[in-house]
């Protein structure tokens, strides 16, 4: 279970891949158990009674007896395993089987509260889809913006958040100089892929090119800022194998490449 930001973990969920269930608390779960401090551990069974609540390293064996004690039971029945996994990878798809199910009636007492769940937290995922779109649109990130609702806006059947997804979309491409936002924010994506994966020069680089080859666009504001950034936080050269870069956070007097806007 985890309290950090929806889209950061689907992203990870996304890439890693996990053979576990992640729950996206909100709070609700430090709230539950009273966390004191973090990390803080839990044990809760299917049927939702904590068996244990304390430090990892606390009693000796705890953690163990409390898996031991914990009642045992599926997640979630196993005439919806296929969905779960398709939840994750395909989200659109698994929302599409989810309504089939429900409005054929095909959906037994038992897993209808699986399924009601499946579907909310499904809509929830396309609702905040629609806020980071909008909230890109705003900060001039056209790319981001569209990639993350035109899955969504053409969604069949629809999400309760797909007409809403479309129209602001057709807004996105009715733009003056939509294609050079496009083009540019998809460049301006590959440069955040290399500073994510601490290559500071080749992302100081790349967000240098879009503000060039972009120049006018917001997104080309956006990369001269973050260029901007990289350089007087000292980033370009930094080398993450080397002691005095991870000490300093920056490059060191030996890796430090002096680069200019």
């Amino acid at each position: 279970m985890t309290d950090e930001s929806p889209e950061l973990v689907l992203d990870w969920i996304a890439k890693a891949k996990p053979s576990y269930p992640i729950a996206l608390t909100r709070g609700a779960f430090e709230n539950q158990i009273k966390v004191p401090h973090f990390p803080y551990c839990a044990v809760i069974g299917p049927d939702g009674n904590i068996a244990y609540a304390g430090n990892k390293g606390g009693e000796e064996g705890a953690l163990e007896n409390a898996f031991a004690s914990a009642k045992k039971e599926p997640f979630w029945p196993k005439s919806l395993a296929k969905l779960t996994k398709l939840m994750t990878g395909d989200p659109i798809k698994a929302y599409g089987e989810l309504k089939k199910l429900t409005e054929g009636g095909k959906v037994s007492e038992t897993d209808k509260a699986y399924v009601d769940g499946f579907v909310a937290y499904l809509e929830e995922r396309a609702n905040v889809a629609l806020a980071d779109a909008r909230s890109f649109r705003e900060k001039g990130h056209v790319f981001k913006a569209v990639r993350k609702i035109e899955a969504y806006s053409t969604a069949q059947p629809p999400f309760p958040a797909s007409a809403d997804s479309a129209a602001l979309l057709k807004e996105l491409q009715a733009l003056p100089d939509f294609k050079k936002e496009f083009g540019g924010g998809e460049a301006y994506a590959a440069a955040e892929a290399f500073e994510k994966d601490r290559e500071f020069l080749d992302a100081f680089e790349s967000f240098k090119s879009v503000a060039k080859k972009f120049a006018g666009t917001k997104v080309a504001e956006n990369a001269k800022v973050q260029a901007e950034r990289l350089r007087s936080e000292g980033l370009p050269g930094y080398e993450p194998a080397c002691e005095s870069c991870g000490k300093g956070k920056r490059a060191c007097t030996k890796h430090k490449k002096e680069v200019k806007l």
